[in-house]
């Protein structure tokens, strides 16, 4: 059997020791923007990854309406539409569209999608009586001119229509962000008997400051009419920003037709404001992590609940992991994926089985044991492993979400085929493997063996080791040899005739009768040779030759008797040759 060790929380504890002393790394910072699109049928969310989008248009005969606004509550605005068309050109589109909210129509066919530029735009009220400015006039010069909008103490400035006028052939470009032409109308006037061409073009202007550039000779100027707001409580006309986005009660009579300056607006007279209620976000997480707190919102289930705009820290594990930065969510709704694993780690053999245990991770100031529902971020972390009774400390472990497993040093599985010798041998070895007995002849299966750790072979006969081995485990197929030394055995009488019915004892337990060959255990040196009651001692060698004096075999037994007759013959004959030679003397 494996010596399976009981787990140390020793190394545990060493580990977490020497991981808390890690610095930990900064959480990244999630941008959290959206936009709502809508054309015709279709209607979708585009989250913006930059300060800029382009949004194919999906039609493909006559005209398409199109519907494109961010959160009122969120600090980025429409800044600028262009028109992209199937050969590649671009035009700035030309209509009213404020920053808040764009309704428009464009052709099918001829145009490819709109490009929408966006910059950073004050989110605002929820609510907000209108006051129409005083209008008023400036002289334009040729060039950059910088048109800058009074606002009055205690009120907010909306927007402002500037209507430029020049006599005479000309343009005007316009320079600033969240400014754009909405139309122009070209007449014609005599002056001094001569034909000149009057140009009015009508710009909008959602900030108080303006820079165009005219391109005009002659006499030029714009008339401006601003239109402000306040919050404070009085009579007059008040716009109303709903649902979605606020929960909105009112009284007052309904303005058909209003200008739309932000979605689910209402335009009313006399308003009685009675309550004006932020709506939260709702943002789906996914997937939904049991070890994540939300600093700044309410997380439960997979559901965090925010306000927009606002800025929230994630934490996983305790660990900051990121700070999302929420600026629009035009329909109260989004999704949030996080790059994140969830559904635990797997562990996983040298030989690359899946094994049941436990992964504690860490990243120098937390623990993480991952799970179902326990999300662990992709990183480098240091990592204890539980699996098979053995515990493993290991150093830096990638986790990917490509391939959420921990390889451990261990063999789910190894085979050990045992080569030897020992065939020659008289009597059936086994093997002992770890002390475990098992079937010498087949390949010897172990189960969850650590990588490098040593394995204790032992080939035994009758209780004898023959042959011992120590194994350094380094792959699942082990082909290993176990030598078995042997000697040859000779008795023989004092003629040197073999004998049979002899024992060799070697040890305790390991006795032979009447073999020639015999396997030598690996700690023996001297081997007793027993014949007919008699013990011979003989030092190990690789032939061991023992002459006894009793019991002669029968041929030594033949020879002998034969012997004797030829010697009794020999006698004879000489004693009677005397007897012969003495009678003819006589």
């Amino acid at each position: 059997m494996i010596d399976h060790s009981r787990v140390d929380a020793r190394p545990l504890l060493a580990l977490m020791m020497v991981l808390f002393s890690l610095p930990i790394a900064l959480a990244s910072t999630v941008q959290l923007n959206y936009i709502y699109v809508q054309q015709g049928n279709y209607s979708y969310q585009y989250q913006l990854m930059g300060d800029s989008v382009l949004i194919p248009q999906k039609c493909s005969s006559g005209f398409t309406d199109w519907l494109i606004y961010p959160d009122p509550r969120s600090q980025i605005g429409i800044s600028n539409i262009q028109v992209i068309y199937s050969n590649g050109t671009a035009a700035p589109y030309i209509g009213f569209y404020s920053p808040k909210y764009a309704s428009l129509t464009t052709p099918c066919g001829s145009v490819y999608g709109l490009y929408v530029t966006l910059g950073q735009y004050p989110p605002p009220s929820p609510y907000g009586y209108l006051e129409p400015g005083v209008n008023y006039t400036v002289k334009l010069a040729p060039g950059g001119n910088n048109i800058t909008i009074p606002i009055p103490p205690g009120f907010s400035f909306l927007y402002a229509l500037i209507k430029v006028v020049f006599i005479g052939p000309g343009s005007v470009v316009i320079k600033s962000p969240f400014v754009h032409p909405i139309n122009a109308v070209k007449n014609y006037t005599e002056v001094g008997g001569f034909q000149l061409p009057v140009t009015q073009e009508t710009i909008i202007t959602f900030t108080p400051q303006a820079l165009i550039y005219l391109n005009a000779s002659g006499l030029a100027y714009a008339s401006i009419t601003p239109t402000y707001y306040t919050t404070v409580f009085n009579t007059g006309t008040a716009y109303l920003i709903g649902q979605p986005f606020y929960d909105v009660e009112y009284r007052g009579v309904s303005i058909a037709s209003p200008t739309q300056l932000f979605p689910s607006q209402s335009l009313v007279r006399n308003a009685s404001i009675s309550s004006i209620t932020t709506e939260p976000a709702s943002i789906s997480i996914t997937p939904a992590c049991s070890n994540l707190i939300v600093s700044g919102g309410q997380y439960s289930g997979g559901k965090l609940r925010v306000k927009v705009p606002s800025n929230v820290t994630l934490f996983l594990n305790g660990a900051p992991f990121m700070n999302l930065s929420i600026g629009s969510i035009p329909t109260g709704s989004a999704s949030l994926g996080l790059n994140v694993l969830s559904s635990g780690i797997s562990i996983v053999s040298l030989d690359g089985k899946l094994l049941n245990g436990t992964v504690v991770l860490s990243n120098g100031r937390s623990t993480i044991r991952p799970g179902p529902g326990v999300c662990v971020p992709p990183g480098t972390y240091s990592a204890i492993v539980v699996a098979g009774n053995y515990s493993f400390q290991l150093g830096h472990v990638n986790v990917t979400l490509l391939d959420p497993y921990i390889t451990i040093p261990l063999f789910y599985k190894t085979s050990m085929t045992i080569k030897t010798n020992a065939t020659t041998c008289p009597g059936s070895p086994y093997l002992l493997v770890n002390g475990e007995r098992k079937q010498y002849g087949s390949p010897v299966s172990l189960s969850y063996v650590r990588n490098s750790s040593s394995v204790s072979l032992e080939l035994v006969l009758d209780g004898v080791v023959l042959s011992q081995r120590d194994v350094v485990i380094n792959g699942t197929n082990e082909s290993i040899y176990m030598p078995v030394n042997s000697m040859k055995v000779r008795v023989t009488d004092i003629l040197g005739f073999p004998i049979s019915n002899y024992v060799v004892m070697i040890g305790n337990n390991l006795t032979y009768f009447d073999a020639r060959t015999i396997c030598i255990p690996y700690s023996a040196s001297f081997v007793v040779v027993q014949v007919n009651g008699q013990d011979y001692v003989v030092k190990m060698a690789p032939i061991v030759h023992v002459t006894v004096l009793w019991p002669l075999t029968f041929k030594s037994i033949m020879v002998i008797s034969s012997l004797i007759i030829i010697m009794l013959i020999a006698a004879v004959v000489a004693i009677a040759k005397k007897h012969s030679n003495e009678v003819v003397t006589v």
